[in-house]
């Protein structure tokens, strides 16, 4: 498995922390802000298009199925690693 993507560099549509609409979330271990809503919605901000992928979400592992119904708040602490296929 990868962990994926690198956010400290947050697509050019994301802003850093600062911005008075977005709150802060570590993805990764890294903190970035993110305006809110769900698993699925982060996954879009990050770019991230692959079904072969995991989320924890505060030490909870977030089913595929649930990512479009699972919210995310300020503070919390996400681990989002894609499948890399190799030998």
């Amino acid at each position: 498995m990868s962990s994926s993507p690198d956010p400290s560099n947050p697509p050019e549509n994301q802003h850093q922390q600062g911005s008075a609409a977005t709150e802060a979330i570590l993805v990764n271990g890294q903190s970035m802000s993110f305006a809110g809503g769900t698993v699925s919605d982060l996954l879009k901000a990050l770019s991230i298009t692959t079904r072969a992928i995991a989320v924890e979400l505060n030490q909870e592992i977030v089913p595929a199925d649930q990512h479009h119904t699972t919210k995310i708040s300020p503070g919390d602490k996400l681990e989002v690693v894609t499948l890399v296929g190799g030998g």
